[in-house]
Parts: structure tokens; sequence; C-alpha cells
């Protein structure tokens, strides 16, 4: 199907044209449909002939359907057919890995869920069986949904760690051990025979966020603080997560702390040099241990949402701390959004508070007078899980040849690319 195979040539022929500009199409549709042939013309800035010759083989390919007729001119005339994308044109799996366990879920062409399991295996499982076990799942909620494999698009996993993103490789992670230079976009593509793009679950959690979660609704640059057993930064900039030269960006944890705010602290602080030790959960607990909480009489969560004094004291040192870190982010980066992601400020609205507080009145007494919008993550455990649907998505409406072009420019006749 020319419409869905991803090309990196950078040969100038006519093939390659007519896949890039099937995929700005199909890109246009994703995002304004449905849409009638002439406002597709219109927006594309292609010739209606051009239109028309590539939306019949997209209907052939079953990628993009019709659905009725639209509204008449102002001049009345003949009611335009509408054209929209075929969610049942093909199927993609979304994949987040952890330590303990592997969410595994199948959704149709606009990412909408099919089916969906959880499989756990203990801590320090073999990357052999935890894969073997994802790919079982896959053919099983294919053969249980009776889709063909051939109607599969693609695959998006989000994993802890650094990523090799040129050999498609988990090239470094604390949480799996023994899995590095694991090649899995390879292992997963001969298995189903389709592209299998993978992801740091931290910068997935941003992408699901973003597309899905507390910034649906936003614009421009946004950066993704998580809070777990360590944390980390996913950067949207420009509408692309920011990888680094090597993966590593985003990795805030490695970050020294500095934080004078809680010298004078009585829970939190005890000679951690990096920000994860510092804002990790075991950090949160001993905190909370060191004021005399009883752990063990109430539940992590129970605890977090609590508005218990002793808590709140603990809290309000984490907050200084979650505050400081992510002004000197928007001193950097002067993004327009932050989201905090994670359990702490996701089960505590006082810490959400403090937090947005914190970082408000820090942001209005420095000289630069920077803003942000500051929101609470609203997937829970699910936005690393949206981001590999994403990522999976991205094979087809938005690829890698299009990143090099703006959305106004015609392929249509260029011989230069």
């Amino acid at each position: 199907m020319t419409a869905i195979r991803l090309r990196y040539s950078h040969n100038t022929d006519s093939q390659l044209l007519k896949e890039i500009n099937e995929m700005r199409l199909l890109n246009l549709i994703e995002r304004n449909g449905p849409l009638s042939r002439a406002a597709i013309s219109k927006q594309a800035h292609m010739a209606k002939a051009t239109v028309s010759e590539i939306t019949s083989r997209l209907l052939e390919t079953k990628l993009i359907e019709e659905m009725g007729k639209g509204d008449s001119t102002s001049r009345g005339g003949k009611r335009p057919t509408m054209i929209q994308i075929n969610p049942t044109g093909r199927y993609l799996f979304g994949i987040d890995i952890k330590r303990d366990q592997c969410h595994i879920q199948l959704t149709n062409l606009l990412g909408e869920e099919i089916d969906m399991e959880l499989i756990s295996y203990p801590v320090g499982s073999s990357k052999d069986k935890v894969v073997k076990a994802a790919m079982d799942v896959m053919h099983q909620q294919l053969l249980a949904r009776k889709i063909p494999e051939k109607r599969l698009l693609s695959i998006g996993i989000s994993i802890p760690g650094l990523v090799d993103y040129q050999n498609g490789e988990l090239w470094m992670a604390d949480t799996l051990h023994g899995w590095d230079h694991l090649p899995i976009s390879a292992v997963f593509e001969r298995e189903f025979g389709v592209p299998c793009l993978i992801e740091n679950d931290v910068k997935c959690t941003a992408w699901g966020e973003r597309l899905n979660g507390a910034g649906k609704d936003t614009e421009g640059d946004l950066i993704c603080v998580f809070l777990g057993d360590g944390i980390g930064a996913g950067i949207i900039h420009d509408e692309h997560i920011l990888h680094g030269i090597s993966g590593g960006a985003g990795e805030i944890g490695y970050i020294e702390v500095h934080c004078p705010a809680l010298l004078n602290g009585k829970y939190l602080l005890n000679d951690q040099k990096y920000y994860g030790e510092l804002l990790g959960m075991a950090s949160l607990r001993a905190g909370f241990e060191k004021a005399g909480i009883d752990l063990g009489a109430r539940s992590f969560d129970n605890i977090l949402a609590s508005k218990d004094e002793l808590v709140e004291a603990v809290l309000n040192e984490y907050a200084q701390a979650l505050a400081s870190l992510t002004q000197n982010l928007i001193k950097t980066l002067n993004p327009k959004t932050v989201i905090l992601t994670g359990k702490p400020v996701e089960q505590s609205n006082y810490l959400s508070k403090q937090v947005q507080h914190h970082i408000d009145s820090g942001l209005t007494a420095s000289a630069l007078h920077l803003t942000v919008d500051v929101r609470v993550g609203t997937l829970g455990t699910r936005a690393a899980l949206a981001g590999a649907v994403a990522l999976a998505k991205q094979t087809l409406f938005k690829p890698v040849v299009a990143q090099h072009f703006t959305s106004g420019m015609s392929l249509e006749n260029n011989s230069s690319f």
C-alpha cells in the first residue's frame, strides 16, 4: 500500500512524491475531517484533479471512507460528499512496559480502545519471557476480534530508560536489569511485519497528556514532569519531543539538588545529591516516617490525600523542592505549559496547589517576569500507554518525511526534495 509505506530516501522520484502527498492528505483529514474534496483541495493547496486521484487511492486502501453528504454552499447546488478517516481501516498496538507489568492496548486507526490487557511478572523477569508474553497477548487480541494481521498498521512501545532511536534499541534502564541493548523494534517487526517505534516512558507520558489529557486544549511548548520511583521530564517543542544527542533530554533526576528553602527543613533533605533521590517515592516515604506517620496503618494513597498536619508539613517541603526544580526548567526552556504527573501530585490536591503557588511566587519575583500554565495530569497510569498509541499513529499521520515541510507547502510539482 503506497499510502502507508514509510520511506526515508531523499532521492527525487514520482513514487516518493505521491506517497508524501497521500500522507499530507491523511494528516489533513485526520486533523480537520470530515472534509469535502473541494475543502481538501483548498486547504492542501492542491488541484482538485490531484485530490480526486489521491482520495480514490486512499478509498481503495480503506484508510478513508465517504460518510454522507455535507451542506451545500450559499449558492445552493449539489451537496458535497464528505470524507473522514476510516477507524477500522487499520489497527494499532500501544504497549507500556514497566518493571513488573505490561499494558497492551489494541486500538483502531483513531486510537480508540478495542481491547486491553495487563500482564504481570516478577521484578527482574527476563526480556525474552516478557516479550513473548506480550506477543502472545497481541496475537490473542487480534484473533479474538477477528482482525487479520495484515490489517495491523504499526506498534508503539513505551519503556523506561534511555532509548537508542537510530537502532530501535533500549540502551539502558535501571529498572529493567538485563534488557540493555535489546533490539525491541526489530523483534516486534519480525513477529508482526509492521513498523515498531519505541520511546522512553516519560516522553510517552508527555505525548499522552499533550494529546489526550491535561494538555489537550493547549498549544505551544510544554514540559511534563513525572514523579515516581525516580523522576524525569518530557519536553515538547514545536510539536516534537526533544531527545537530545544521546536520548538523554529530560533526565532531570540527575540534576544536583540546590534548594535553599529546604536547608531548615525537618523531614525531606537527607544528604541527597540529586533531585531524583530527593523527589523519588522512597525519599517521600522516608520523610513521612521521620514525621512519625505510620505507613503501615494506611495506604500511601490515603496518606497523600489526607489533611493531616504532619502529612502537609512533609508535603510542604516536597512542594518547595519540586517547585525549585521546575522553576529552573521554566527559566531555561520558557514553555507555555507545565504538566505535573505521578502519584504524589495526582493524589494530593494540597501538594499540587502548593507546588503551583511556589512556582508562581518564584517566577513573579524573578527579573524575567515569566508566566506559565501549571496543570496536573489527568490520565494517571494510562498516560504512557496513550503516548505509545500516539507513537504508533505517527507512522501514518506524522511520517518522518513530512517533518521537513510546513503544512502550507504543496509538493505536487516539487522537484527539489
